[in-house]
């Protein structure tokens, strides 16, 4: 059994743990963030901080965890140049039962989108050679992806940035490192949506 920890910092003041699936998150005291513990059974990895995979280096996918039902569950992409964040991210998503796909190379995130079909797509913004505003611009123009939600993942939120990222076409806008509370709002709103689409 493999544990990954990983810190934010934002400033927190009381002590509380939330079990799910097969994970923990423990928002601890002030001057501190939260931590994530994602326990991961029988995980292979290639070294310290990686899951091993056996897709191609740039890209990688891993099933749901022991979230919602079937009903409830939604394709989830995330899109990130910096592996530990992309897969510290994906395992919050799949601690709350979706499916998820990462990409480390924002040049395959087109490709990837076609193959995966993912209702939400979380972009990093800040990524070199391809900014995540200049993939967000790309999609939205060229019509690829109408329905996918889109959420910008970035270190700034102020007022300017937010709207840089809606005029990209982004609609949703986390400051990192992004809330276990505002992923679930996301992937729920994205199953639900999803149904009602496929509803008679």
């Amino acid at each position: 059994m493999a544990t990954r920890q990983t810190t934010g910092s934002a400033p927190r003041t009381s002590v509380r743990a939330t079990r799910v699936g097969p994970g923990e998150v423990e928002r601890a005291g002030l001057g501190t963030g939260p931590v994530f513990r994602i326990r991961l059974s029988g995980s292979r990895r290639d070294g310290p901080g990686q899951v091993a995979s056996r897709q191609s280096p740039a890209v990688a996918a891993s099933g749901p965890g022991d979230g919602p039902g079937l009903a409830s569950r939604t394709r989830v992409l995330v899109v990130d140049d910096n592996r530990d964040a992309a897969d510290t991210l994906a395992m919050m998503v799949r601690m709350l039962g979706h499916d998820v796909a990462q990409v480390y190379d924002p040049l395959l995130v087109e490709k990837e989108i076609e193959r995966f079909a993912p209702a939400v797509v979380f972009l990093d913004v800040g990524m070199p050679g391809r900014s995540g505003y200049d993939i967000a611009t790309s999609l939205r123009r060229d019509g690829n992806a109408p329905a996918l939600i889109l959420v910008a993942v970035t270190g700034w939120g102020q007022p300017e940035d937010r709207a840089r990222t809606r005029a990209a076409g982004f609609d949703e806008h986390l400051v990192k490192p992004p809330q276990l509370e505002a992923i679930r709002r996301i992937c729920a709103d994205a199953a639900t949506a999803g149904m009602q689409a496929t509803a008679p």
